[in-house]
């Protein structure tokens, strides 16, 4: 992504973004800690995750799929807050109650932010900008959410501990900021006034960029590790006498992970011998682990914990000695970060999480391992997603949801369960998928015949009594999965949901149905696939290169779905209305709506075409003002937030009779006032809202 004049670094970083610590744990300058963390020494280790709280963000400029996070800027996590990048705004949130301390106005397009020292640095650029040209650095104080200084300096990204990247992005830390170029130079700046302390000339032109808690980190292509001391410039340098291959950070230490063979030679020995070298404080080489030991994930006391090749290692770091050593059950997942760690295993509370990747539309899972090599089984998440970060008894997820992204922290709890793996089911819970449609229902599709598929490696390993797939023959065949049983028929709504990629490439199918496009990359996306939520199951349908044959499928799988509260959102109601303006609908579930008004997001097919429609109860009250073939009409509309009583949205304004170049996002404000739909666009008046056409592009 960062081009190809970094050469061979580009490998440094892409190992880099496999499996790296994003510890959120107190740091000392000193060194390691002396004694590891004990918050869960001598009790029962967690097996649940519960839900809490969730919050949504704006998308960058594009809608992208649940599995691609290329354009999602960096979030920050500490016990203390949880900064949030949001389109022209920062959410600064508490991170075990959800609850907003700061709603921050940006005014510019907000790309990664940090945390340290009480400060939050962000990256910005002009609404107008194209791509990721962040010319702008942005301080703000954490306690007060005022802005602290701006600074015009181009960043690539904005790393702190556990984060990575080139030379040319911004490192922060609780004792300075430090700028560097794409050349290597570095500028310190005070973290709450922006001013300059110190300038340096170029370390090295090709290199890696991470920090500790108080320390900046740059490793060289090919060595030496360099810590700077953000306050002075001060630098310290340890020599590493081969090719990195890796970089970690904890807030206290660093690991390098190095070989003496030329990883570019024509015939490199396999596999490459290793070495770890663990570094704490500016200059302390607390030890080298030989034996291609794998990527450091932390120190706790006087061992480290490391991680390679489906295994996790505890070693001494006063005799190099294995202390005990773990295999990983599930894939490692590369995580949520655009950049940086990945956060495939992290640490925080005294524990290591190992957070495993999705299986298919299955969600992820983390386990956990104490200090001693306690460890859990593959405890699954409630929702689907990728890791975002991890706090003491939290671990917070990212999904994509209609043009959003949502964030959502889980609680590490500890429940009576049959199974962890199951998320709070039985083996016995989950059904026969060749039985999920009724004979009767089966026939109405044709002559099918269901025949058992070879089990996933998931049910194999958790012993499920029936194959999580069924293959059906006949005249097009088609398969279903049983992804999920959940505990209950709202959880499996919301993780259904979770599961999909993003608008405008999902349909409704039904009330609890959802059908979207597979995406591959040898043929044209075709929406042969579709999620449903029938009662406690999560179903995946996919009939290869058959929309209709998907559709019918997906909605005779919730013919026996029992109707809702008298006084529940009428989704058939309110599908009608958008079908009969030209338009598909994504009703979202979630997050909760608990006032009249509800925003619902819908497609009407190519050209790139959205829109969002208003309804107070099943009524439509209107859709966003200003649009028409002569004023300016919205490319990108997203729903920002909906909390009932007023919906905010997103919108990239294009002029008219322009092509569909995005000049910038304007923020709007619905509600109701005396029965009229009321609006504003940023900090602006309220004023009625005019008649909206529901057809983006004329006939």
């Amino acid at each position: 992504m960062l081009g190809r004049r970094h050469g061979r670094m580009t490998r440094v970083a892409l190992a880099a973004v496999l499996l790296l610590s994003a510890a959120l744990v107190c740091a000392a300058d000193s060194g390691p800690r002396e004694a590891a963390d004990r918050s869960w020494a001598g009790r029962a280790l967690p097996n649940l995750m519960t839900p809490v709280w969730t919050a949504t963000v704006a998308n960058l400029d594009v809608g992208l799929d649940a599995w691609d996070f290329i354009g999602r800027p960096e979030a920050s996590f500490s016990p203390d807050a949880a900064v949030l990048p949001d389109l022209t705004g920062v959410q600064v949130r508490d991170p075990r109650t959800g609850r907003m301390l700061h709603d921050i106005p940006v005014g510019e397009k907000v790309g990664d932010v940090a945390l340290a020292g009480g400060v939050v640095v962000a990256q910005t650029r002009a609404n107008s900008a194209r791509n990721f040209d962040f010319r702008q650095l942005r301080a703000y104080d954490l306690s007060s959410g005022r802005e602290l200084w701006v600074q015009d300096m181009y960043s690539s990204h904005v790393v702190e501990t556990g984060r990575y990247s080139f030379l040319g992005a911004t490192a922060v830390t609780s004792r300075g900021v430090v700028f560097t170029a794409v050349t290597g130079e570095m500028i310190g700046l005070d973290p709450r006034t922006g001013r300059t302390r110190w300038t340096r000339s170029s370390a090295c032109s090709n290199g890696t960029l991470s920090a500790t808690e108080n320390m900046v980190v740059v490793v060289c292509e090919k060595g030496p590790l360099l810590m700077v001391d953000p306050e002075n410039g001060r630098l310290y340098s340890t020599e590493i006498p081969g090719s990195v291959v890796d970089v970690a950070t904890t807030p206290d230490a660093v690991g390098v992970e190095w070989t003496s063979a030329d990883p570019t030679a024509p015939n490199p020995p396999r596999p490459l011998p290793r070495t770890t070298t663990v570094v704490s404080g500016p200059r302390l080489v607390i030890d080298r682990v030989d034996g291609s030991p794998g990527h450091l994930v932390q120190v706790m006391g006087r061992q480290a914990i490391l991680a390679g090749d489906g295994e996790l290692r505890a070693v001494s770091l006063a005799r190099g000695a294995e202390l005990w050593r773990r295999k990983t059950e599930v894939t490692i997942a590369p995580g949520g970060r655009s950049v940086g760690s990945e956060d495939g295993v992290s640490a925080a509370d005294g524990l290591v999480l190992v957070n495993g990747a999705n299986e298919e539309t299955q969600p992820g899972t983390t386990s956990l391992i104490d200090a001693s090599g306690r460890t859990t089984p593959p405890i699954a998440w409630p929702v689907s997603g990728q890791f975002a970060g991890a706090i003491p008894g939290y671990v917070l997820l990212v999904s994509h949801t209609a043009q959003q992204h949502r964030f959502t922290a889980l609680r590490l709890d500890r429940e009576t369960l049959p199974d962890p793996r199951l998320g709070g089911a039985r083996p016995s819970d989950w059904p026969d998928p060749c039985r999920l449609l009724t004979p009767a229902r089966l026939a109405a599709l044709g002559r099918y015949t269901g025949f058992p598929a070879k089990p996933s490696p998931f049910a194999e390993r958790t012993r499920l009594p029936y194959s999580d797939r069924c293959d059906f023959a006949g005249r097009h065949p088609f398969s279903l999965r049983v992804a999920w049983v959940a505990p209950d028929r709202a959880a499996a709504e919301t993780l259904t949901q979770s599961l999909l990629p993003g608008p405008p490439g999902v349909w409704q199918a039904g009330p609890g149905g959802y059908q979207y496009r597979g995406m591959t990359a040898s043929a044209p996306p075709v929406a042969d696939r579709a999620l449903v939520a029938r009662g406690r199951f999560v179903i995946a349908v996919f009939a290869p290169a058959q929309v209709g044959l998907t559709e019918r499928i997906a909605r005779l799988l919730q013919a026996d779905r029992p109707p809702g509260p008298a006084d529940a959102f009428d989704r058939a109601a309110v599908e009608k209305a958008v079908h009969d303006r030209g338009f598909a609908p994504l009703i979202q579930m979630s997050p909760p709506n608990p006032g009249p008004l509800r925003a619902v997001y819908a497609d009407c097919g190519p050209p790139a075409c959205g829109q969002v429609f208003l309804f107070e109860g099943d009524r439509l009250v209107g859709a966003p003002p200003g649009e028409s073939a002569e004023r300016p009409y919205y490319q990108d509309v997203q729903i920002v937030r909906q909390d009932g009583d007023t919906v905010r949205l997103a919108a990239a304004v294009v002029p008219p009779g322009a092509p569909c170049c995005q000049v910038e996002h304007d923020l709007i404000d619905l509600r109701m006032s005396d029965g009229g739909l009321m609006y504003r666009v940023g900090s602006g008046p309220w004023r009625p809202a005019p008649a909206a056409p529901h057809r983006r592009w004329p006939a």
